[in-house]
């Protein structure tokens, strides 16, 4: 499962689910085992479509449910909206970021985080601008879905940590928490402006990609975000 971007946790948001040991798995309802196959085998079948280039308000549902094999009706009882595939994505996202960096800190994790999303998004960042797109024609309050163990499981099989690492609502407060790790480590000044460098950091996350798209580039966005993150943090250290 591939899955791309997303301040912390704030009360009354979903939070970081309890740790559960994988043998437990298998004693989950059936019911709630088969609503996460079907909600993330949705999710799949739009963004697969994303990823080739399409907006997702020319994807029917429709096209959408034939993939997953489940009704029309159905596709609404999941996600009321279609532009709520995309939230859950960034769910999805950032219970992957969450995992993959959880045995790093400081700017070693910041570093991570952009990599493994620039290895989705390769040449066509495709999912991240109709994430733009979406979050920027949103005119009433965005509601980001919970992650269930059973999704989590679902969605990253394969993936140590996944089923206990913390659902936020935005990439923001990912890199805060490793920025003030890489103040308090040393990696940075202990001056360093924190809040102006997250600004920063989610300038970049956001706005490579499309500038790249818009210009044509078709170097990697990891590629492209690593050598931004060079020059962002010898210009924090020379500050």
């Amino acid at each position: 499962m591939s899955v791309v971007v997303g301040v912390p946790a704030e009360a009354g948001h979903p939070s970081a689910a309890m740790p559960v040991n994988p043998t437990e798995l298998g004693e989950l309802p059936l019911r709630e085992r088969k609503f996460a196959r079907t909600k993330v085998a949705l999710l799949e079948s739009a963004m697969r479509r994303v990823r080739e280039g399409r907006r997702l308000d020319t994807i029917s549902v429709k096209e959408i449910c034939a993939e997953a094999q489940v009704s029309e009706a159905t596709f609404f009882n999941y996600f009321p909206k279609k532009s709520d595939l995309l939230l859950y994505y960034v769910q999805l996202w950032t219970v992957e970021a969450g995992a993959r960096t959880a045995a790093l800190s400081g700017l070693r994790a910041i570093e991570a985080i952009f990599a493994f999303t620039g290895e989705r998004l390769g040449t066509q960042p495709t999912v991240l601008l109709e994430l733009i797109v979406t979050l920027a024609s949103d005119e009433g309050p965005l509601e980001f879905p919970d992650v269930s163990v059973a999704e989590r499981a679902e969605a990253f099989p394969d993936l140590p940590g996944a089923l206990d690492a913390e659902v936020r609502i935005n990439v923001s407060s990912l890199f805060r928490q490793h920025l003030l790790q890489a103040v308090a480590s040393g990696e940075l000044p202990a001056h360093t402006e924190v809040e102006l460098a997250v600004r920063t950091l989610g300038a970049l996350f956001f706005g490579m990609p499309m500038v790249s798209h818009c210009s044509g580039l078709s170097v990697p966005a990891d590629q492209l975000w690593a050598a931004q993150l060079r020059l962002l943090w010898a210009g924090l250290r020379a500050l």
